[in-house]
């Protein structure tokens, strides 16, 4: 009976670590992705790189519709559908900045809009999934709609980036970096504060609190990076910038299917999970100094050309004059 408990508990190890490599997969190819993509809009244009990586992303998820086992979804998801989506949404990105500058925030939050409204709608959709949502299962039991969590993220994911992007439009030059850093922190504090929740309304006020924020996050992300470095190096600032969001993006979700299955709950995962979120805060706090001295020193070395060209300009000037009194002095000897 012992043994039969031990092979049982061997065979649903692995269960929850193993569905998390899909998901995780797709979202870190998906970053991992731009930085190629990037260069793709570079050479051929946003709507040429946007146009093909639909395409392929609608191949990838057609194919993973028909597959029977986890295995091939790692390829028709994980990958070809991930490398679509990261070729079609790096473009986007980019290509708003091109035409709109007075009012880029407030653009992009329009733009990014669009992903919460299906965000909202998604839950009610596939409300056969949300069922097996095991963290709400085994804290609040059954009898809850757990598809008002997603609901309320991404209705408030919505209301934060048309807000936060209206509100990056006033603020000027590179300070908009302290709303990405207001985002960060709220974000790590509500993600530790999840397991905290013991009644179903409280963990629903800190999914507002959190899909605002992102909302913010997501909006000013690209008005930021036209501040840094301008409209000519963009696309290839997003891209690295996702790149290296593929990062935790890949490997969070499978550490945190493992510490469930090691731990018996997703608590400790939770807690982790608002750490980076914090650090990233705390160092982008140095990005506004960091521009600020290289735009001084800038600033004297293009004072210092301009007052040699000055002086280059007012001795040509003195010569020049000088040779025309010399000349009226000869013609009146």
């Amino acid at each position: 009976m012992q043994l039969k408990q031990q092979d049982n508990c061997l065979l649903f190890t692995p269960v929850f670590a193993n569905s998390a490599w899909v998901s995780s997969l797709s979202m870190g190819m998906i970053f991992f992705c731009c930085p190629i993509a990037s260069v793709f809009t570079d050479m051929f244009g946003c709507r040429k790189t946007a146009v093909v990586g639909a395409a392929v992303g609608f191949i990838g998820l057609m194919s993973s519709s028909f597959v029977s086992s986890i295995e091939p979804l790692y390829l028709t998801y994980g990958i070809i559908f991930a490398c679509g989506c990261s070729f079609a949404y790096q473009p986007s990105l980019v290509i708003l900045g091109h035409y709109f500058k007075k009012r880029l925030g407030l653009v992009n939050g329009i733009v990014t809009a669009g992903s919460s409204i299906f965000t909202i709608l998604l839950p009610f959709l596939l409300r056969f999934l949300t069922d097996n949502m095991k963290h709400v299962n085994e804290r609040f039991q059954d009898g809850k709609n757990k598809e008002v969590i997603l609901m309320c993220i991404g209705i408030t994911s919505g209301v934060g980036r048309l807000l936060f992007g209206r509100i990056a439009d006033y603020v000027p030059g590179v300070k908009k970096v302290y709303l990405q850093v207001l985002s960060f922190l709220f974000i790590g504090l509500m993600s530790m504060m999840i397991p905290l929740c013991r009644v179903f309304g409280a963990l629903i006020a800190v999914c507002l609190i959190m899909g605002l924020f992102d909302g913010c996050f997501i909006s000013i992300m690209a008005p930021i990076a036209f501040e840094l470095v301008g409209a000519q190096d963009v696309s290839q600032a997003i891209g690295f910038l996702l790149g290296f969001m593929s990062i935790p993006m890949t490997v969070g979700p499978p550490i945190a299917g493992l510490l469930r299955d090691k731990l018996g709950s997703y608590d400790v995962a939770f807690y982790l999970a608002g750490v980076p979120p914090l650090i990233g805060g705390a160092v982008l706090c140095l990005i506004p100094w960091i521009h600020g001295k290289k735009q001084r020193e800038l600033d004297k070395t293009t004072g210092g050309e301009k007052m040699e060209k000055m002086l280059e300009n007012q001795n040509s000037l003195l010569s020049s004059s000088s040779g025309i009194f010399k000349k009226e002095s000869d013609s009146v000897i």
